[in-house]
């Protein structure tokens, strides 16, 4: 039986956010995304963002109490970066379907997917974009999101890694 610190626990973690980010992405190409868009979609969405930035949270107090912080930072991030990705990909499915028109082409799962993940990575190969003023602004959001994901998520984990490496020195 592996120790608290022993090789099977290190794995233990990375591996787990694997697993949920794999059943993630399982889900999001089986779950019924229909139509319509509506308000009820954008609370969703509210509530989808509110859940990501509460395991976001969550994740960055685990880095500061893990004894081997890197490791549950990249397990924190492995689990982190696909739900942003998935959420936003879930909206753009339902409102292409919802409102066609909204973006240049309609967008299948894989579609909203990459585009989700263009839009992410920042490349905008421009091949998908949106059309309407209510995916102009999902697209914003995601922007906003993604930048927040990046520039504090990603700042505040490295400092979680350092303030446990720290502390696991000590």
């Amino acid at each position: 039986m592996a120790t608290s610190t022993g090789p099977g626990r290190r794995i233990w973690g990375p591996l787990w956010a694997l697993i949920v980010s794999t059943a993630l992405v399982v889900w999001y190409f089986h779950a019924p995304l229909s139509p319509p868009w509506s308000v009820v979609r954008v609370v969703e969405l509210v509530a989808g963002l509110i859940l990501v930035a509460a395991i976001v949270v969550g994740e960055i107090v685990a880095v500061l109490r893990s004894p081997r912080p890197r490791l549950r930072a990249a397990g924190a991030l492995v689990l982190t970066l696909p739900m942003l990705v998935v959420l936003f990909a879930a909206a753009y499915v339902i409102m292409s379907a919802g409102r066609p028109g909204s973006f240049s082409e309609p967008l299948t799962r894989v579609g909203a997917l990459y585009f989700s993940m263009t839009i992410f990575s920042t490349v905008g190969f421009g091949d998908i974009a949106a059309r309407t003023d209510p995916a102009r602004i999902l697209v914003m959001v995601q922007m906003l999101a993604d930048l927040t994901y990046v520039g504090l998520f990603v700042r505040a984990i490295f400092e979680a890694v350092r303030i446990g490496e720290g502390r696991n020195d000590s």
